[in-house]
């Protein structure tokens, strides 16, 4: 991805928009240099995405570039709210999607409420302010993305169910039938699920929580690898060394060796 601080030239408005009670609005297009972020903080729309409409409610995040339409499709029964953020940017790359979710809804009217204040504040410095949104904006696109949203609709319910049991179970040897109780649903639906929603296997999926698991352990505590490897469900250290090595490229003590905030012979940990 490349450095949305160096793309992202200066934050130009940040405002409150509310759709007439009718529900007529007339979207805008954007001009060149423009990037206009759309948060829903009340209300609902209807935008496509990738060709069909979807349905979206407070938490929606929609990113607009040069050439495309704000939001506009709602309804007289909930016309919409958001907080519009426009940025003058260098060039069209986009770093987040063209809809997506707010993923800490109980960090979201705070959200909207600082950045008002702050951006109309006389003392204030809209350069940090922008990088401030544009960070959080990004981070929220990150967690939305790391795992299913069931408030969203993103994906079934029985998906969420079974990931978040599988997130939370890492450290347990994991049976496909306490996948399929977790989920209600049968063997063969959840291998169609995993593979329709997320394009992998179950094993595939919880092989990969438990590396990303380890990684942040190896990287953020004092625990011995082969306490980290049990904490992490693999039988034994051998079989977490092979995986692990696999699938990053090196192995768990030079990970860890290379995440080191005082190693300065390895500036990217891949």
């Amino acid at each position: 991805m490349p450095n949305p601080f160096i793309r992202v030239e200066s934050l130009l408005a940040v405002t409150l928009y509310q759709a007439p009670a009718d529900a007529k609005v007339n979207p805008t297009t954007i001009p060149p240099h423009t990037e206009i972020i759309e948060l829903l903080v009340g209300g609902a729309v209807d935008f496509e995405v990738d060709g069909r409409w979807m349905h979206f409610e407070r938490g929606g995040l929609f990113c607009h570039q040069s050439g495309q339409q704000t939001i506009w499709r709602t309804t007289v029964d909930a016309p919409y709210r958001c907080i519009v953020f426009r940025f003058n940017v260098s060039d069209d790359r986009r770093l987040l999607p063209r809809a997506s979710f707010f993923h800490e809804m109980r960090k979201l009217d705070t959200f909207a409420t600082e950045c008002l204040e702050l951006f109309h504040a006389p003392e204030c410095d809209r350069n940090a302010l922008g990088c401030y949104i544009y960070g959080t904006l990004l981070k929220q696109n990150l967690l939305t993305s790391s795992r299913p949203a069931t408030e969203h609709g993103k994906y079934p319910i029985a998906l969420c169910r079974i990931t978040e049991y599988i997130r939370n179970n890492l450290n347990c040897e994991l049976e496909m039938k306490e996948l399929c109780t977790a989920g209600g649903v049968s063997r063969a639906q959840i291998f169609r699920l995993f593979r329709e929603y997320l394009d992998v296997t179950p094993h595939g999926y919880i092989s990969a929580r438990r590396i990303a698991l380890a990684r942040r352990l190896l990287a953020g505590s004092v625990n011995s690898i082969k306490e980290v490897a049990g904490m992490c469900g693999f039988a034994n250290i051998e079989v977490f060394y092979r995986n692990f090595r696999n699938t990053v490229g090196q192995t768990p003590a030079d990970y860890r060796r290379n995440c080191s905030a005082y190693n300065f012979d390895h500036n990217d940990i891949s």
